[in-house]
């Protein structure tokens, strides 16, 4: 009965910790370390074999992750399928694996109470959630990490383990290894350990054997590690941005409680109220000495490597370490439940505060080293407007990172603008890679990227802060474009249809009064799926004509109007632009006719009679 408590309570929490996760996987665009992943493991610039994807990653691997991982997921594509949810998808499931067998690790060092604890402390923790949605490999470190320490355990928790048992262990050590090359902490860390606990230890000698046949698994691998340990050595840019351990120690402690200092107090009153349990002569061979070593070996080392060849530019290299950290809150939570204090519920309350915060954008937005990644939804739906409607002579121009990050989206923005029927694709504070801060500078180097251009789409996250290159690329647009208007308009992304006048076009109509003066209309932009989409360019002269509207109409084969749509006359000058749309895809066949009406809305007096006849239509 008590076993079947426990497998309900950890089903609902692996039920909770998929259901945060997955929320996320189609939440923010691609982020460059992504593509990397994906390109590594040939699910784009591919496909590759996997002896390809092992040569990619020898050749010309930049991001850092083992070649195993990319081995993985180039199968794991293969399988599900190569966009950026499904490799998403994949660190998930390692989410859940590391979660499933925290609990296992937990509940053999001391009860299945400490291990539900340490289970929903790491699975409802903001910045592991996060990492679950990221493809990379770090829920997988982190997974592994945890299936190695659980290893290591059971072998000393039995009194006659049995080979298989050791041989995990040296595999699960190799596969560590080759899935992130921080994962050679651990075998200090369990080395260490081991020296410590030599006398408590069973099949001491049998296990060095284990850990030694694991290391010599990475053998093959050690001079592609020299060179990444050379490359990092010579990153003067990730040298001068790296965090100091005196930023990075306390900043990670932060992030592993949710931002909660009082968490971080309450976990440490609570081990030194209960420290007094652990007899002295055992003490090396108690859980919590495993875990320290877990925890101190690393982070010595980490400090160690990080004075000599800084590196440390973001938390999410000490990820490994949220089990550990995990293990030691719950053995302080079983402290109080010992105590007679409601350590369930204090679990819960932690796991409460780790969710909500992963609700939080600024959480781990606001990490040292965090890259901004804009919101999904927006730019996917702005990216299918732009594939069904742009022509081969427009141009696409974007604004969705941080000012001075905008090379971080060269990749991923080549991913994104796969497929679109547009000459050009920038961003406006990249204009053809110039990265000139003077006006008169970039102006020169954004202009040739409009040449030939005869529409210009912008898609633009609204709030994002911009620099005066923005301006330049916005005063070319006023100049040599008129706007037609805006086709989407979200809170994460605002998309802008602009059009060329060709200033050489006769008007394809023109209607004029006393008041009004001469209105010229050239040949209209159209595009029809679902709704019929005008933009409409107009020469309106700078004369009064407040009142004046037009109707745009769409008249059937007896000149009858099947739809319409009103709007004021532009206002911009020499040249205007409108955009519109009509009911299309529900319409009957037949022959259908676009005209405009001009007229007087407070008198509805319209100053041309017969419409406008702008193009004939088949449907």
């Amino acid at each position: 009965m008590l076993q079947r408590r426990y497998l309900a309570w950890m089903t609902a929490l692996l039920i909770a910790v998929t259901l945060l996760g997955a929320r996320l996987l189609n939440y923010d665009l691609l982020f460059t370390d992504e593509y990397l992943s994906m390109r590594n493991a040939g699910l784009v610039d591919g496909p590759l074999t996997y002896g390809g994807v092992i040569e990619r990653t020898i050749t010309d691997d930049i991001g850092g992750m083992g070649v195993l991982y990319h081995i993985e997921l180039k199968a794991w594509g293969d399988w599900v399928g190569g966009t950026p949810y499904s490799v998403r998808a994949f660190s998930l499931l390692w989410g859940i694996v590391a979660v499933a067998w925290l609990y296992r690790l937990g509940a053999d060092m001391a009860g299945r109470r400490v291990g539900l604890y340490a289970a929903a402390l790491l699975g409802t923790g903001a910045f592991f959630i996060d990492y679950l949605h990221e493809a990379r490999a770090y829920t997988q470190f982190v997974a592994l990490t945890v299936i190695v320490v659980w290893l290591y355990w059971r072998i000393h928790q039995q009194a006659q383990p049995r080979w298989g048992w050791y041989a995990a262990l040296a595999l699960a050590l190799g596969w560590l290894v080759y899935t992130h090359y921080l994962a050679l902490a651990m075998g200090a860390v369990l080395g260490a350990y081991h020296l410590l606990n030599y006398r408590a230890a069973r099949r001491w000698w049998q296990t060095v054997g284990a850990m030694a046949v694991g290391g010599l698994l990475f053998v093959p691998w050690l001079g592609n590690t020299l060179q990444v340990a050379q490359r990092g050595a010579g990153e003067v840019t990730r040298h001068n941005t790296s965090m100091t351990a005196a930023e990075f120690l306390p900043s990670f402690f932060a992030t592993a409680a949710n931002g909660n200092a009082l968490i971080v107090l309450m976990v440490v009153g609570l081990l030194l109220v209960g420290w007094r349990w652990q007899p002295p002569r055992k003490l090396f061979a108690t859980p919590l000495m495993l875990i320290a070593c877990w925890v101190v070996v690393s982070l010595a080392l980490v400090v160690g490597v990080n004075a000599r060849i800084p590196f440390m530019v973001h938390l999410r290299y000490l990820i490994f370490l949220l089990p550990a950290l995990a293990l030691v809150g719950a053995l302080a939570l079983r402290v109080a439940d010992r105590r007679g204090w409601p350590g369930g519920a204090l679990v819960g309350l932690i796991a409460l505060v780790g969710a909500g915060q992963s609700f939080n954008p600024q959480f781990v937005g606001s990490l040292f080293g965090q890259v901004y990644r804009a919101p999904a939804r927006g730019m996917y739906q702005a990216m299918d407007i732009v594939r069904a409607q742009a022509t081969p002579d427009d141009a696409l121009i974007i604004h969705i990172a941080q000012p001075g990050f905008e090379p971080f989206q060269l990749f991923p923005n080549g991913y994104l603008f796969r497929g679109l029927p547009v000459r050009r694709a920038e961003q406006f504070e990249l204009m053809n890679l110039s990265l000139k801060t003077d006006d008169n500078s970039y102006l020169r180097e954004a202009l040739p990227v409009f040449d030939g251009v005869s529409g210009v789409w912008t898609a633009v996250i609204p709030d994002l802060p911009t620099t005066n290159r923005s301006g330049v690329v916005n005063y070319i647009l006023a100049t040599q474009f008129a706007e037609c208007g805006t086709l989407l308009d979200r809170p994460d992304v605002r998309l802008r249809f602009y059009l060329r006048p060709a200033v050489d076009d006769l008007p394809l109509a023109e209607v004029s009064n006393a008041d009004t003066g001469p209105i010229a209309l050239y040949a209209p932009r159209l595009h029809a799926d679902e709704q019929l989409r005008v933009a409409l360019v107009w020469d309106v002269p700078d004369l009064p004509r407040s009142g004046y509207s037009y109707s745009l109409r769409l008249l059937n084969a007896d000149g009858q109007p099947v739809a319409a749509q009103d709007a004021g006359l532009p206002e911009q000058r020499p040249r205007a632009c409108t955009y519109a749309s009509l009911p299309w895809d529900e319409l009957p066949a037949g022959s259908y006719q676009l005209g405009v009406y001009v007229y007087n809305w407070q008198t509805l007096e319209q100053v041309n009679a017969e419409p406008l006849r702008l193009a004939t239509l088949n449907r």
